[in-house]
């Protein structure tokens, strides 16, 4: 699977794991992500070091020693751009019966022998969690996890925020994270 099909099934995988609401009256189930990017070019490689040297964007250099998991390591080339992209989802749905409450998954990928460089990793984790109290119009809510630990948190996403409100003390709710982190390599320009 190609680094940009990975990144985009990511905000789909989220979706998939927050099925329709059991209860019609319930609002539809919400999904938080975000996106970031961070791009560094490549100002020196030792192939067979397998050293890395890069600029960050702050102009601050990094260097990497890279094992023998980084394919096509002799296609980087001073110059080259090398992309990171960070993608962050959470959803959260009513809890089902019968389902385990908490699974995790997770998937790496890298691109084939001679391609340009770059891999994907993505990470799952479903948690369930029960509500001790909603707050205000849904802009905090308590839970208890599963290892007893009581959290308050701030909701500030209005979809969120609109499933919160529609939640009970008592109620278990499965909230599913999603992190994905995918590298490229893209030739000088």
């Amino acid at each position: 699977m190609s680094i940009r099909r990975c990144l985009m099934l990511a905000p789909l995988a989220v979706l998939a794991l927050a099925p329709l609401p059991a209860t019609a009256q319930r609002s539809a189930e919400p999904v938080v992500s975000s996106t970031v990017q961070a791009t560094a070019v490549v100002e020196s490689v030792d192939q067979r070091a397998r050293m890395i040297v890069l600029r960050r964007e702050d102009g601050s250099l990094v260097t990497m020693k890279l094992g023998p998991e980084v394919r096509n390591l002799a296609q980087v080339k001073p110059g080259d751009r090398v992309i990171v992209e960070h993608t962050e989802a959470v959803a959260a749905r009513m809890a089902r019966p019968g389902q385990p409450p908490v699974e995790a998954a997770e998937a790496f990928t890298r691109q084939p022998q001679g391609a340009r460089p770059g891999a994907a990793k993505a990470d799952v984790v479903r948690a369930r969690v029960k509500i001790d109290q909603v707050f205000g119009n849904g802009d905090q809510v308590s839970f208890t996890g599963l290892t007893g630990a009581r959290r308050t948190i701030p909701v500030r996403n209005p979809g969120m925020q609109a499933f919160v409100r529609s939640l009970r003390p008592g109620d278990e709710v499965d909230v599913t994270f999603l992190d994905v982190v995918a590298i490229r390599v893209e030739p000088a320009r």
